[in-house]
């Protein structure tokens, strides 16, 4: 899912049994459009390491839940990790308030939904198939 608000109704229910994936689609986009329009290197190299994900997206596709999960946890979590250092660090070195530190501030915002689909082989990295 992308960052609508709306979503977090579902978060005030007095039942606490819902998690809300986010999706990585969104997430790849706002460091896209920065790239897009500008010489970034820290949205390129953004870019280049989440399409590590996707790579392994691909490899797995069609697989069952349990396959996929080992698959994400074997392959996945550990660019996930290093990302999240990545991500840290490169918040440091930008502006917060320029499109490449709004793009990181997003992926971080998000981050603990961005990884739900590390945890659960039935969870999809982005929602794409959904938006068609």
């Amino acid at each position: 899912m992308d960052g609508y608000a709306g979503y977090n109704r579902l978060l005030k229910r007095a039942r606490q049994d819902v998690q809300l994936a986010y999706c990585w689609a969104h997430a790849r986009r706002k460091l896209h459009d920065v790239a897009k329009a500008s010489t970034a290197p820290i949205a390129k190299e953004g870019l280049k390491q989440i399409a590590a994900f996707y790579r392994i997206e691909a490899d797995i596709k069609g697989q069952s839940a349990a396959a996929r999960l080992a698959a994400r946890i074997a392959r996945t979590k550990p660019k996930l990790d290093a990302f999240e250092s990545w991500l840290a660090q490169s918040r440091t070195r930008v502006s917060a308030k320029s499109p490449t530190g709004e793009a990181l501030k997003y992926i971080a915002k998000y981050w603990a939904g961005l990884n739900l689909f590390v945890t659960d082989g039935r969870i999809d990295i982005d929602n794409n198939p959904l938006s068609r």
